[in-house]
Parts: structure tokens; sequence; C-alpha cells
């Protein structure tokens, strides 16, 4: 069996590997064929022989997991749910088993702690010169979350973290297609972020950061059509005396242009979400 006292909690829910070096079955498999071999077995020994076949059984598949693999451990998972309940096994054995179902506890907490921690980075940055999606980034968080969907267990927890990382990785990959600049780049983030059922996935902290990031984006495409409609118009001159003697205004048209807000307008309408105010200034 693995040496008992292995698997250290390394914080966060994750463990480190149990260790494998005394894991062995030769000797076991050994003695349990001398044994089935013998002509006319006692009641006992036939209860030590279904225990050691369980003990062989279960060592078997441990010895074919790993830590970094989560689908290694789908067959020790079924030979334990299929464990006979009527098995007489001594305490060591009893204290054997519960220790593979300590490891495996212990080794889908990893994955978990994984999958958690790859939420915490790995979004879209803020810094006082505005929003960057150079740090965005979805493979840790896919790797983590295919390892915890491969384990063939699953507990409330890593349902919840199943959910949350599904979410935040359709939302970067849909801010990483954003541009600030381009106003119809924007259409696959809103339909990520109207996709999320109210409720604790809303209130994630990077969703809140994107709702902040989109609408900071629809303001400035506003602000900047306003702008645009404010300037590079016809301007009104000193008045003069015409020839009649009356007051004659002079205008200049020199600074007009449509060019700005040509391109206000494009992007105010390209955007998928406009305000009321913006809508009518388009």
């Amino acid at each position: 069996p693995t040496g008992a006292g292995d698997g250290a909690e390394g914080g966060a829910g994750a463990y480190a590997p149990w260790d494998r070096s005394s894991l062995s079955i030769d000797a076991l498999l050994a003695a349990l064929e001398a044994c089935k071999a013998f002509p006319r077995p006692s009641s006992a020994t036939t209860s030590l022989l279904e225990a050691a076949d369980l003990i062989v059984e279960l060592r078997g598949y441990l010895l074919k997991t790993s830590w970094s693999d989560a689908a290694s451990w789908t067959s020790l998972a079924e030979a334990l749910e299929d464990t006979r309940q009527d098995v007489d096994m001594s305490q060591k054995d009893y204290e054997e088993v519960n220790e593979i179902q300590l490891e495996m506890k212990q080794v889908h907490s990893t994955f978990e702690a994984a999958v958690a921690a790859a939420l915490t980075s790995g979004g879209a940055s803020l810094s006082p010169s505005g929003w960057s999606h150079a740090t965005i980034t979805t493979v840790t968080l896919q790797s983590a979350l295919d390892d915890l969907r491969a384990f063939p267990r699953q507990s409330a927890k890593g349902r919840t973290l199943d959910e949350q990382a599904a979410v935040i990785l359709s939302l970067r990959s849909a801010l990483q297609s954003c541009v600030p600049d381009v106003a119809g780049s924007w259409s696959a983030l809103y339909a990520v972020l109207d996709g999320i059922e109210p409720g604790e996935l809303r209130e994630m902290e990077e969703v809140r950061s994107a709702w902040k990031e989109v609408l900071e984006v629809r303001d400035a495409l506003e602000a900047k059509l306003k702008e645009a409609l404010g300037t590079h118009r016809s301007v009104r001159g000193d008045t003069t005396g015409g020839a009649s003697g009356g007051e004659v205004e002079s205008w200049s048209h020199e600074a007009i242009s449509t060019a700005a807000l040509t391109e206000a307008m494009e992007q105010q309408v390209a955007f998928p979400r406009s305000t009321d105010a913006g809508t009518s200034a388009a």
C-alpha cells in the first residue's frame, strides 16, 4: 500500500502525490495463488482469499493511476463502487481500502484546486492606460477543466467549478476577438454575457469586469459621436456692413468635414447595444 501520512495538503485544496515506492502486488499475488492451490481450504481461508482477491484488484488498478492523468482513475473508482460489502476483511485490509479512498479524494481535490487557481488568472487586465487583452489566456483553464471532467467522481464543488470555468472560457474567448475601435467586434461578448443565468455566475468578478469594460466602450463610442456632432461645422464670422447699409453675417465653410462624423455614426450603428442617447445621436 501507499505509505500512511502521504499526500500532505499544499494549500487551497491541493495535495502532494502519495508515495508509491512500497506499492506492489507481487508477494500478495504469489501467496494468494499458493493458498488457492491448496486442495481443502477452511472457511477462514476462503474469507482470506476473498479479501486478498479484492486487495490485489484494487492495488492493480491503483498501480495504473497517475496524479497527472485524471482518466487513469476510472477503473479504480469503478472497482471501489463494485466492492462487495460482505467480504470479510481484517482491520488492516479495511485500513488499506480506506487509504485508497482517501488518496482518490485527495487527487480529486487537487484537480478541483487546479481549476479554482486557473480561474484567478488569465483574464483581461486593467491599468491606468485602460483595458488590455494581452493577458487573456484559456489554455491553463481549459486543461484544468478537461482534467476535472475526466476524473470519474464529481462533487458539488466540482460541478460548481465546472459551471464557472465554462462561463469564463466562453467569456475570455469572446473578449479575445473584441477590439476597442471596432464596434461590431463586441457582439460575441454581449451574446456570452446575455446568456449567463442570473445568480452567482453573474456575480463572478471576471464577469462583472467584462460588463464594466463593454459599457465603457459603449460610452466612449457615444462620446466620440457627440464630439463629432459638435465639431467640423460651418463657422460664423464677424458681422460686416452690406451694400445697402445693413449688417451682414459672414460664415466660413472651411472647417466643414463629414469624415469624423460618418465614422462615428458607423461605429455607433455597428455596436451591438446603445443607450437611447446614443441611438438618437446616430
